[in-house]
């Protein structure tokens, strides 16, 4: 309560509107800042943050609805459950209120009371608004939402939270929030202003209800443009009216998109029912919503106790690190520690070469093009969660191949690739399984398959790996690109680098970091 008090007295007028909200609804343990200083692009004020609602506005089930206006400090309140009740997993809630206010009480304070009830614990998103001239509608929101989701993921272990297991939760204009900030987590929406947001803001999960602007009525129902799909979109939950006014064509084809794209989803369609009607329970069937959405929580293993939730967090091991320069390792030979692996017909050579700018390694002798994968991988680094970073350079190779970085090699025929084709224009990042190549899917510059860069040429060129779990991400020259995520190659496995058949590439300054235990 003290955080509260704290933050309505910085916020001068608001004090009174504060106070009237803390007796509404239980009370957040933490009330967090989202920003360390002005939010992105603010420069005008908006006018003293304010309930907006008027006597003459709807009532939703007998009760008026606390209407926040004029929001320029956007904040995260953390409301958490009973210890003994605590599961581990959190959801980013997102209020509805057309991006001009927040349904802050009927769409916030009472879904975290809700949350807390089935042992999740509720982060409540005080998102910018109204729009902002000359902005799309949900750009600042989105910056918001993005920055809460990796704030959350970042102090989950202090917050007794999972950083596996946060989802978003959004209504109406919160809903088309919560899938914006679902489809757009591989490029940041606005510059890295601390350690919180290298953390990532994907949500594990995502819960719609009576969403709006999914779809673009004047195109056919075609879904939004700022909703990027891929299969990379997290599981998702829906519930709508058919005769909700803000249309049940946002759903219905949003869901077909999710199934084109091979995403799980589950949606609820009821025959009547409206719009905004929160969790304020009628005669109207469509607010049964909870017990459903619980159900689809309980089903995906979300309201069981995850592993240590809520323990203290143990201390975590050391980072050990490596940096391979080659500059003390013999021209001619592999380094010392390393072992060639080869995949397909032909034959090649990986070994330490002398430059005019030093010495570097690089695959010098290949047989049979096209047919073949070589990979050099360090024998004695074995890890799962790990960053990789190396410079490298084209020397030679047809328009489809390149060189890049491998992570959690088993074997010749198991492994992931993060591979840059200097003579083409993308990054791409895919997996062999028993020999068989599968491409993850990415999002970035509004491709799903690898990410357009433009030739990159024969200059020195800096590919960068982060693989947490199942989430990686990936860096081209200190630029973020995208992320992917897959879990089909579990356990610790070597790390190394790769090149395709008769491609020749330098590589130089190969590092790798990781915290696993030893």
């Amino acid at each position: 309560m003290l955080a509260m008090r704290r933050f309505a007295l910085r916020l001068g007028g608001v004090g009174v509107v504060a106070a009237a909200l803390a007796a509404l609804g239980g009370t957040p343990r933490v009330v967090e800042p989202l920003w360390p200083g002005p939010a992105p692009g603010e420069t005008e004020s908006v006018g003293v943050e304010t309930n907006a609602t008027k006597p003459s506005d709807r009532a939703v089930a007998g009760r008026p609805v606390v209407r926040l206006g004029n929001i320029s400090l956007p904040t995260l309140s953390l409301y958490s459950p009973p210890a003994d009740r605590a599961t581990g997993t959190a959801v980013l809630v997102c209020p509805g209120g057309g991006y001009n206010i927040l349904a802050w009480d009927l769409e916030g304070e009472e879904v975290c009371d809700w949350l807390n009830s089935i042992g999740v614990t509720a982060a409540l998103l005080k998102y910018r608004v109204p729009k902002r001239p000359g902005l799309e509608k949900h750009e600042p929101p989105l910056q918001d939402a993005q920055r809460a989701l990796s704030l959350l993921r970042h102090r989950a272990a202090g917050w007794g939270i999972a950083s596996d297991r946060i989802g978003v939760l959004g209504f109406s204009a919160g809903g088309h929030l919560a899938a914006t900030l679902s489809t757009r987590f591989s490029e940041r929406s606005y510059p890295e202003v601390d350690g919180a947001d290298a953390a990532s803001c994907r949500p594990d999960f995502a819960l719609l209800i009576y969403p709006a602007y999914l779809t673009v009525k004047e195109k056919s129902d075609a879904i939004a443009p700022e909703l990027i799909l891929s299969s990379n979109i997290p599981p998702t939950f829906m519930v709508m009216a058919q005769d909700d006014p803000v249309r049940v064509e946002n759903v219905l084809y949003y869901s077909l998109a999710l199934r084109r794209a091979g995403v799980p989803w589950e949606l609820h369609v009821y025959d009547h029912g409206g719009h905004g009607y929160g969790l304020r329970r009628t005669a109207a069937p469509v607010t049964t919503w909870p017990e459903r959405a619980a159900d689809w929580l309980r089903s995906r293993g979300l309201l069981t106790k995850a592993p240590e939730a809520g323990a203290a967090p143990p201390a975590p091991s050391p980072p050990r690190s490596w940096r391979f320069d080659f500059e003390g390792d013999r021209p001619g030979a592999l380094p010392a520690g390393w072992s060639q692996h080869h995949l397909g017909e032909g034959q090649a050579r990986w070994e330490v070469v002398e430059t005019g700018e030093g010495r570097v390694l690089a695959q010098v002798e290949a047989t049979n093009p096209n047919k073949h994968f070589n990979l050099a991988v360090v024998d004695s680094i074995r890890c799962t969660n790990v960053t990789l970073q190396a410079r490298w350079k084209a020397v030679r190779g047809a328009h489809d191949q390149g060189g890049g970085l491998v992570w959690r090699y088993q074997d010749e025929k198991n492994h992931y690739i993060v591979r840059a084709n200097p003579l083409e224009d993308n990054v791409v990042a895919y997996k062999m399984v028993q020999g068989t190549r599968t491409d993850l899917p990415v999002t970035g510059q509004g491709r799903t398959y690898g990410v357009k860069v433009g030739p990159l040429g024969k200059d020195w060129h800096t590919l960068r790996l982060e693989a947490r779990g199942s989430v990686f991400t990936v860096w081209l020259d200190g630029r973020p690109l995208f992320q992917a995520q897959d879990g089909t190659l579990s356990g610790a496995g070597q790390v190394g680098l790769w090149t395709k058949a008769d491609a020749v590439t330098l590589f130089d300054d190969f590092e790798v970091e990781t915290a696993d235990s030893p």
